[in-house]
């Protein structure tokens, strides 16, 4: 939402994007005004329509720029097709001002679950699932972006216990470029049963300062 309230949704929709692929999702969006009135007409987000990109999550900030990523294959090419975190990111007018780009930069088996946030300059932050990446399942994943899209520093590892599986990460970020990633871990606080199981795992969290550095653990 920016800061007189206007605001974006993104949603999967099946067989929209490419009607010849049965199951196959596409990824989409409207824009909505502070009264909740629809700006423009609803827009396919993914420019690469092979497979599915679904997963989505958007993120705005004051001045209404908002970004979309999602998982699924994509126009940079992937290893697996699974898919790698992909986004775009818009002005406040719905003008693609970046187009296609690949998060991941590591690549093997599976990237998915992306989680963005933006802070009020503009600059943001996405997070995901990696499969195999942190030698033990499914690990938490980050990069940073300053408001004109350039990398700040590598992807990086949130989690810092790898055994099993962490999975299903959601971010919040604050005024100033500090943020928090939060996700759940398998077998950590003593539980058991898979992340499906809703017995099995607890709610970790790891706090960030502007330049990226964990606070704290």
């Amino acid at each position: 939402m920016n800061a007189s309230g206007a605001f974006v949704i993104s949603w999967s929709s099946t067989k929209q994007d490419d009607p010849s692929i049965a199951s196959g999702y596409g990824v989409f969006a409207q824009r909505y005004n502070s009264s909740g009135v629809a700006q423009g007409s609803e827009f396919q987000v993914n420019t690469y329509t092979t497979g599915s990109q679904r997963w989505n999550t958007s993120a705005m900030d004051t001045a209404g720029n908002f970004i979309i990523a999602w998982n699924g294959p994509g126009i940079t090419d992937d290893t697996n097709t699974n898919g790698g975190i992909f986004y775009k990111k818009y002005n406040a007018s719905g003008t693609v001002t970046i187009a296609e780009t690949m998060v991941n930069t590591y690549t093997t088996s599976t990237q998915q679950y992306p989680s963005a946030a933006m802070d009020t300059a503009g600059n943001y932050v996405i997070t995901w699932t990696s499969s195999g990446q942190d030698g033990s399942d499914y690990g938490i994943y980050a990069q940073r972006y300053n408001t004109a899209g350039t990398k700040q520093g590598s992807e990086f590892r949130v989690n810092t216990y790898t055994n099993d599986e962490q999975g299903n990460p959601y971010i919040a970020m604050n005024n100033t470029t500090g943020f928090v990633i939060t996700w759940q871990s398998n077998l950590q606080d003593g539980g058991g049963g898979g992340l499906n199981n809703p017995k099995s795992h607890g709610i970790y969290a790891q706090r960030y300062n502007t330049t990226g550095t964990a606070q704290g653990s």
